[in-house]
């Protein structure tokens, strides 16, 4: 296996500035160190593995472009479910789940993750253990714990945990053989958002439950308006701008404008809570997802009817 070349990375906090996620081959946490939420992207190219690990965070991945099989193992089960999903698919990742990530396709695979950091090793940014690789967490255990937790004999054990000399992502050889999907979920792993508003929370989407984070997609036309918008259930909303470019203002209790700032692909910008935002597109239009933590049920219908309060400026 050959590891991947990883591009440069750079780190960004930001309170109410927007900030350009970069663009790299293994997710990178960014987040408000005040609201603990964080924000990471994971590119793959063709034959490119996300080595096995889990994360402190729970959080919400979805797929901007390209395919992806995905393996995920739930604490505290030896059962592993594997999904592929696509381009407009939005997939929770509860905390502490362990999972890989595999481009098969002939294209790039970018999915943008969203998610609550707030309980995390290190509050305000992702961090990820690696179960496999140079990183691999079982790995720096002697061989005589591996050995003995596993019943191996001391080469086994040396085997198991050395044998991986990838880092975070490596590429596979072409024409590997990948474990095949799951045919009969017990619960629903994925579901797809790409409409021109759809949100979803644990009303829709069960799972969305365990992770207390819902998720929406707006699409809005050349010029189109969303908002004013604010929420009543103190939840924080980051928003990340999938295509498209566009404008965002940001309002607060002290009655002025807490962010003016232009937005394009590939940006985010974070809403506090009880905050008040509107954004406009640009002549080409944009498109939006967006994690808010603790969505009640009962602001769901109010905030869905706000949302869906849009008009065209020239009208």
């Amino acid at each position: 296996m050959a590891v991947q070349k990883k591009r440069e990375v750079t780190f960004c906090n930001a309170n109410f500035c927007s900030m350009r996620l970069c663009q790299e081959d293994v997710e990178v946490g960014v987040a408000t160190e005040t609201a603990k939420i964080g924000a990471g992207k994971l590119v793959l190219q063709p034959c490119g593995f996300s080595l096995p690990h889990y994360s402190d965070s729970a959080k919400i991945g979805y797929v901007i472009q390209g395919v992806c099989t995905v393996g995920m193992v739930t604490p505290n089960s030896s059962e592993e479910t594997i999904l592929v999903i696509e381009k407009g698919d939005a997939i929770p990742v509860p905390l502490g789940v362990i999972s890989w990530w595999f481009n098969n396709g002939d294209s790039e695979t970018e999915i943008i993750f969203l998610g609550d950091s707030s309980k995390a090793h290190i509050p305000g940014q992702f961090t990820y253990f690696f179960v496999a690789g140079i990183l691999s967490t079982l790995g720096a255990f002697s061989t005589e714990f591996v050995s003995k937790a596993f019943n191996f004999t001391k080469e086994e054990s040396q085997t198991l945990t050395k044998s991986q000399t990838g880092i975070l992502v490596v590429k596979l050889d072409q024409g590997i053989e990948i474990p095949l999907p799951t045919k009969h979920f017990q619960e629903k792993y994925f579901a797809k958002i790409n409409g021109e508003s759809n949100t979803l929370t644990e009303l829709n989407f069960g799972l969305l439950g365990k992770l207390g984070l819902s998720a929406n997609y707006v699409k809005l036309g050349s010029e189109e308006m969303l908002g004013p918008v604010y929420t009543t259930d103190s939840s924080v909303q980051m928003v990340y701008v999938a295509k498209g470019t566009g404008r965002v203002q940001i309002t607060g209790a002290s009655g002025k404008i807490e962010l003016n700032s232009e937005v394009k692909k590939g940006e985010l910008f974070i809403v506090p809570k009880f905050f008040v935002f509107a954004q406009i597109a640009g002549e080409n239009g944009m498109e939006c997802v967006s994690v808010r933590t603790r969505l009640q049920k009962a602001e769901l219908a109010a905030y869905v009817a706000r949302v869906l309060t849009r008009w065209t400026l020239n009208q």
